[in-house]
């Protein structure tokens, strides 16, 4: 059956601003501190997000405090605020994630997450002290070691680092991604969600990565089925694409975003399921800078912005998904 994909991309000269409105108050306070090392703080993270839902205010520790994750985790909240002060580190082990049973498979290219974030009224502060350790270097040595025999693909289980998914009124501030093993962000099936001071960084620091695409498929974000969308004041350092505007992604706005090394900026995949119409409509980019660096530590960059289409005459019964 033929693909459709309808793309209509605007570059709109006055963009509303977006609202975020969130409660102005939180009541119970449900403070949690890391466990120590080798124990999984998964548990008592979901028992806090429990405790503290419908108007509360959920603490994750202080500045350099390191939360060990051995479990996925879904947080379903309700006019909840988060002060994201320390580190969620997921177990480095392989194996552990490599195990489908252990993540979450989204509904775009087979990918797996192992945090999802859903609800309603959610405010996230991470305070530039905050965020996700995705472990990644470990999984780049890892795939890149003979001995291992083994190759990256898509959907092998890989966990994306961020997941914000059936979520609306959300607002995440001042948050770090370091070492995502695979994509930093998604933005899925959700509405008014703003992103504001993120900073993505995959460098690969194993010399024998040097001049490899050592770090691929680490996008800084990935938007799907998600409409009023912001994304401002962000740093990415990555080996794929800096953003992905996929599939029936509505009303983007983009503001004061720096990307460097990777692909470039993409729209898409589109086009990329039969009988499934793909629309991006309403994107609005304002100073976004795309700049290489060094080859020698990440040799993708050829692209500034561009469009990812698939075409269905290169699509096989082994690969459904295509080439992109």
């Amino acid at each position: 059956m033929p693909h459709s994909a309808t793309i209509l991309c605007a570059a709109l000269a006055a963009y509303g601003t977006l609202a975020s409105p969130l409660a102005s108050r939180w009541g119970q306070n449900c403070t949690v501190k890391p466990l120590g090392p080798g124990q999984d703080d998964a548990p008592q993270i979901l028992k806090a997000m429990g405790d503290c839902n419908n108007g509360g205010t959920v603490v994750l520790g202080t500045a350099g405090d390191v939360f060990n994750i051995s479990q996925r985790m879904t947080w379903n909240l309700q006019e909840v605020g988060i002060e994201w002060n320390g580190i969620l580190k997921p177990n480095p082990a392989p194996s552990l994630w490599l195990n489908k049973s252990n993540t979450y498979q989204t509904e775009i290219q087979s990918q797996a997450t192992s945090l999802i974030i859903s609800g309603h009224n959610i405010h996230i502060d991470a305070h530039q002290t905050g965020g996700v350790d995705g472990s990644g270097q470990v999984f780049w040595s890892y795939y890149f070691n003979p001995a291992n025999n083994i190759t990256k693909n898509d959907g092998d289980g890989r966990p994306i680092a961020f997941t914000i998914q059936h979520a609306s009124n959300v607002v995440v501030k001042d948050f770090h991604i370091w070492e995502p093993i695979l994509w930093s962000s998604l933005i899925d099936a959700s509405y008014n969600v703003t992103l504001d001071g993120m900073v993505i960084n995959a460098t690969n620091t194993d010399p024998l990565g040097a001049g490899k695409n050592w770090t691929p498929n680490t996008d800084g974000f990935n938007t799907f089925r998600s409409d009023t969308i912001s994304f401002k004041n962000w740093k990415v350092i990555c080996g794929d694409d800096c953003g992905a505007i996929k599939g029936n992604s509505t009303n983007i706005y983009i503001k004061d975003f720096a990307c460097f090394g990777g692909n470039g900026f993409a729209f898409g995949s589109l086009g990329q399921y039969q009988d499934q119409e793909d629309i991006v409509e309403n994107v609005y980019i304002e100073n976004l800078a795309v700049s290489r660096i060094d080859s020698r530590v990440q040799p993708n960059m050829g692209n500034g912005i561009y469009m990812k289409v698939c075409l269905p005459l290169i699509l096989t019964p082994q690969d459904p998904d295509g080439p992109c």
